[in-house]
This record gives structure tokens, sequence and C-alpha cells, in this order.
């Protein structure tokens, strides 16, 4: 029988092996995703924070490039009565001005950002706002998936060419490199993406005024036969035939609204004063939608354009514009890549938007907290990962069919408008007082919200079985898990403030002096997580299992730095006062007790991160150290309540065991007084 013997590497072996391992890790996620950024640092915000110009193209970018297949879906729409496309321009662009004026009224009323989703909450009750966020999170997942596949539409459209099963394939790729560009920071993918959006205005800009110039002598006839057309078909149809064709027509081009929403969601990211760089950046984008999406309507009337295989209407009606010459179709050609890329940014601003709406969310406790955080490159990682999920699903599950997105789409936007607007029409018909500028803001207020209200009932039944009785689902689906995540948070919360109450007695006996702990004695660290009365079972615990053996306490907590807290200084203070609170306690706790203590405090926004680099400066601080925490045991076992509140927990063991040291979780069963819910 042979003996065999296996090399066991030693504990500073383990610790230098563990150390190279990371650094590796640190700069291969350097390398990919950039270097990580100062939260706290002043400069550091306004390096990252979008200008006026920066803001139009990063975030305006979404409303501009649904010109590429709103006009277009709408026009079809109209089925054979193309004669209304005349009308259906002049309101878009009309609806335009008036949304962007409505969400101004936002901006100023909610200079952090929030949108229409604190409009909603604020102005209207918590469950308005769960439902116009719960619109606005289809909205922007929609606004990527739309967006990638009307791209390799526009592309495909340059040789005449669509494969479902080729495109799809494309698309998914694009949508991966989209989210890996927003994972390096907003400001970087606006910067990426700049040149097409440049490209985009100046080639359609020219395209649209040289088109319409060259037949401005034919534009009296098409009005006049519009209005012929109109007329014949009130007599003939009647007039509710006409509104409800109208209200179709102009919802299926709904998506070309939906970035006036984008700008009121980002403003915390909005360069100083942010307030004024909203409404100028709502101002740019209002100018060049309205020009661009009516622009190319009123195109397709004086071109007298119709559908053909395998390309997209703007291809047709600006190959007839250009004409047959070399010099014709590579202007064509590079229209549409430029469509392409626009829409390509277009899906960046979902990106921007989506995780805005869900970190307001996360911090109403509508949906779990781990959408509020943000990465060491600042963005928000976790809503970001989370939207290229849903997109790519929904990408294959509908086939990236365009119609079926654009009534998902604008069942979504309009659902998120209507709500918006009456809750602004709510606060000036009660909070101001009387005066011509009251009245000129509830009639445009109420214009528009008769327009959306009117949009998203008329698209809810007549596309019902094409594409609306989707939204639907998704919005109750969604609708019924944000109310249950609500509730679980309300229970937990009731069970630690129970928790709390019962272990956290008030220090009477005073301090008669402070004692040092020793670094030479055994040291036990505990951190300290959501709730006190989990750190003082774990203190008591400790002293209960090893008796006198542990002589010094040390309670390590972090502030974690989420999108919110980036805001301004006074969140920052907020949240260190709350810490210092909780581990001031303890501290006191034990210090009245003759048991020397001391507390650890930092704020991050990688919270296991830092409790390892806090765990390894104690472990060369303290000489025989010993690391504890706490884990919340929920009756039930309810998986809700432990992706909530138990993954910390975990993550930092493994943190503490790969820097070679010792952690043992003790566990807290907490209970419920259900009469209290």
């Amino acid at each position: 029988m042979r003996l065999l013997l296996h090399y066991a590497p030693s504990n500073t072996q383990v610790k230098h092996i563990n150390e190279e391992h990371f650094r590796f890790m640190d700069k291969l996620k350097i390398f990919f995703l950039g270097k990580p950024q100062d939260p706290l640092s002043s400069n550091t915000q306004k390096r990252l924070a979008l200008t006026i110009f920066l803001a139009w193209v990063g975030l305006g970018a979404d409303g501009l490039s649904s010109s590429c297949y709103g006009p277009e879906q709408a026009f079809l729409a109209l089925r054979g009565h193309p004669g209304l496309a005349l009308w259906l321009a002049l309101a878009t662009a009309v609806t335009v001005f008036i949304i962007a004026f409505a969400y101004n009224r936002v901006i100023t009323l909610f200079p952090n950002g929030g949108g229409g989703y604190k409009v909603a909450t604020h102005l209207l009750g918590k469950y308005a706002g769960l439902v116009a966020g719960i619109a606005l999170i289809l909205d922007y997942i929609l606004t990527v998936v739309i967006s990638v596949a009307s791209g390799m539409e526009a592309i495909f459209s340059i040789f005449g060419f669509h494969s479902a099963a080729v495109a799809q394939i494309c698309d998914a790729v694009i949508l991966m490199f989209i989210t890996y560009l927003n994972m390096r920071g907003a400001k970087e993918s606006i910067k990426f993406l700049l040149p097409i959006f440049i490209g985009f205005v100046i080639f359609h800009v020219a395209l649209i005024v040289y088109g319409i110039g060259s037949h401005a002598l034919e534009f009296k006839t098409v009005v006049t036969t519009s209005t012929i057309e109109t007329t014949s078909l009130f007599k003939q149809m009647g007039g509710l035939f006409i509104t409800i064709a109208f209200l179709h027509a102009y919802a299926q081009g709904g998506g070309t609204y939906t970035g006036l929403e984008a700008v009121s969601n980002n403003v915390n990211i909005l360069a100083e004063p942010r307030v004024k760089t909203g409404k100028g950046a709502m101002l740019w984008m209002a100018i060049s939608l309205a020009f661009t999406a009516g622009g190319i309507l009123l195109l397709y009337l004086l071109w007298q354009v119709s559908p053909q295989e395998g390309k997209t209407l703007n291809a047709v009606v600006f190959e007839k514009i250009m004409g047959d010459s070399l010099f014709g179709h590579s202007v064509v050609i590079m229209t549409l890549l430029f469509e392409a890329g626009l829409l390509f940014t277009a899906a960046n601003t979902g990106f921007l938007g989506g995780p805005a709406v869900l970190a307001n969310m996360g911090v109403d406790q509508w949906i779990p907290k781990i959408f509020v955080n943000v990465s060491d490159r600042l963005v928000r990682q976790n809503g970001i990962l989370l939207f290229s999920a849903a997109a790519l699903l929904i990408l294959f599950m509908t086939n990236a069919r365009i119609l079926t997105l654009v009534i998902i789409y604008s069942l979504s936007v309009f659902l998120a408008f209507s709500i918006a607007i009456v809750g602004l029409f709510k606060y000036y018909w009660i909070e101001t007082s009387f005066a011509l500028k009251k009245i000129i803001n509830l009639l445009l207020l109420g214009l528009g919200a008769i327009i959306c209200i009117s949009i998203f009932i008329t698209v809810a039944i007549t596309s019902f079985l094409e594409g609306s009785w989707i939204a639907l689902f998704l919005i109750s689906l969604l609708l019924v898990i944000c109310l249950f995540i609500k509730r679980t948070y309300r229970i937990t919360e009731l069970m630690i403030e129970q928790l709390d109450e019962s272990l956290c007695l008030t220090v009477d006996k005073p301090m008669m002096q402070y004692l040092v702990p020793d670094p030479k004695q055994p040291t036990a660290v505990i951190f300290v997580g959501a709730s006190r009365g989990a750190a003082m079972h774990a203190l008591l615990t400790i002293k209960r299992t090893f008796k006198d053996y542990y002589k010094n306490y040390v309670f390590v907590d972090v502030g974690v730095i989420d999108s919110f807290s980036m805001i301004g200084k006074n969140k920052i203070k907020q949240l260190r006062r709350s810490i210092h609170g909780d581990l001031d306690y303890l501290v006191e706790f034990c210090q009245s007790h003759n048991i020397p203590a001391m507390s650890r405090f930092d704020l991050t926004i990688d919270p296991v991160l830092k409790m390892g680099q806090v765990a390894k400066d104690l472990a060369q601080h303290f000489d025989n150290v010993a690391f504890f925490s706490s884990q919340l045991i929920f009756p039930g076992n309810n998986w809700v309540q432990k992706i909530i509140y138990n993954k910390t927990v975990s993550a930092l063991q493994y943190e503490i065991y790969s820097l070679g040291y010792n952690m043992m979780i003790l566990p807290v069963k907490v209970k419920i007084d259900m009469a209290k819910i």
C-alpha cells in the first residue's frame, strides 16, 4: 500500500495566490470597462454629467430614431386612406411640443429626476406611480428591442433582403455590444455614438428639405386632395370612423414621443444647472423630432410611396428622391446606414432611462433595492443587465416583428404619458393660484391628457389581437410581482423593527472611562447590516458561546452609495448619520459593560469589497482576530426575502475566506406579529 503525500500550501501562500488572482481580475475588468470612478469626488460628477448637446444626443436619439419606423407604421395603418397622412403629420408635430411642454413642467417640479414615475407617485398616489413605473419599464425595454430590430431592417433594406432568422442573430449581437458600452458608463457610450447621431441629422435634414423643396409646387395639390378625401370619408363613414382610424394610425407612430420622457427621468445625470440643461435638451429634441417625423410623413405623400418587399418606406422614398445615379445610390446607402446607427443609439437610450426608473422604484420598494446600486463605473449595472436579458427575451418571443413591437410600445408609452399628464393637471388645478399662466398650463395639459388617453384606449381595443393583449398581460403580471415584493418588504421591515425593539435596550450605565481595545488580545469583528438588533444578537451569541474568550469587539459597517446618494452632499450626510447611530449604540453598549470596543465606518459602491478591505486592515492591526456576521432566518422560507436581504452575507463570507481569514455566520430567527401588517 503506497502512501500518497499531497502538498498543502501555507496560509501565507494561499493569501498570495488569492491576491494575485484578484489583481488579474481587476486588470481584466479595467481593460474592458475602464478605470473605477470615485463617487465622492465632485470632479467625477462634473466629468460624467451630460451637457445640453450630449443630453440631446444620448436621450433624444430615442424619439428622433423612431422617425425610421414610426411614420411608416402610422402611414401603413391608414389602410388605403393616405389623404389623412397630411393631418397626421401636423398632429404629430403639435403633439410633440405639447408633450415636451408637459415634461418641462416635470423637470421643474422634480429636478433630481424620476420623470413620469415621480409625478404619478407624488401627485396621484403610490399605486398610480406603480402603474406608471411598470409602463415606463416596458416602454424602455421595447425601446431597446424595437430600435435594434428596426436598425437591422434598415441595413437589410440596402440589399432589398430580409430573413427573420439572420436578423434575430444580428439583433442579439448588436444588443450585447450596446450592453457592453453602457457598462462602461453613460457618457462613454454617448461619445462613441455621437458621429452616428450627427450623420443622421445631416443626411435626413438634407433629404427632407430637398424632397419637399423639389415638390413644393405639388404641395397645394396634396392639401386639396387630402381635404377632398377627408370630407368624402366623413360623409360616407362618419366622424367616428375617421376619429378611430386617425387615432389608430397616430398610435402606431407613438414611439416617436417616448424620448421626451427620457430627459425627465435622467435629470440627475445632467450638467448643472440641471433644470436649465434639461429644458434646453428638451427644446432641441422637440424641434428635431417634430421636423423629422412630420417631414418624413409629408415626403410619403408628396412622392406617393407604396410598400416594397424587403424595403422600409424610408428606403423607398429616399430612392425616389435621389434617383438611379451612382451618387444617388451612395446617398441612400449612407442615409440608411446612419438610420441603423441612430436606431442602435436609441437602444442605448433605453439603457439610460430604464435603469433610472428601476432605481426610483427600488427606493420605494416596489422592486429589490439591488437595482438602486451602482457599479464602480457609476452606472446602474444590475438594471442594465436586467434590461438586456428582458430585451433579448422579447426579441425572440415576438420574432422581432415590428408591428407587434410597435403596438406593445405605443400602449406602454401612452399609458405612462396619460398618468403623468393627469398628475400635472391635478397639481396645477389645486396647488397654483389663478392666473393667465395657470390657464395656459391647464389648457395644454388637458389637451395632452385627452390625446394620450384617447390613443391608449383606441390602440388597446383596435389592436388587441395584434399585440395589445401582450402589453396588458405584461403590465398585469408586473403589477402582481411588484405588489408581492412591496408586501414582502413591509413584512420584513416589521420583523426587523420587532427584533430591534426586543434586543436593543436603552444603555443606562454611563461610561466612566473609554476602554481602548488591546491589539494583542483576541478580537471579534462583527459586520453590522440592515438591523441593529441582528448585530446585538451576534454580540450576545458570541458572549454566550465563547464566554469571555474575546476581549475586544469591533463593529464594522459601510454605507452603500447608490444612484441617489450621488445626487448631493445632503444625501451622503444622511447616510453617514444613519449608520453612525447604529455603530455608536453598539460601542456604547459594550463600553457600559466594561468591554473594550470600537467601530469602523466607510462609504462605498461595493459593500463586500470594502468590508473585505476593512477586514484585511483589522487583521493586520490585531494579532488574533475572528470575523462574524448575522443572517436573518425568515419564517416560511420565503425566497423573495432571501433575495432581498441574504445575498451580501454569503458574498462577504466568500470574500473573507478568499483573503485567508475565518468568518462565522450566526443565524437570527425573526418572527412577525401578523396583526401589525
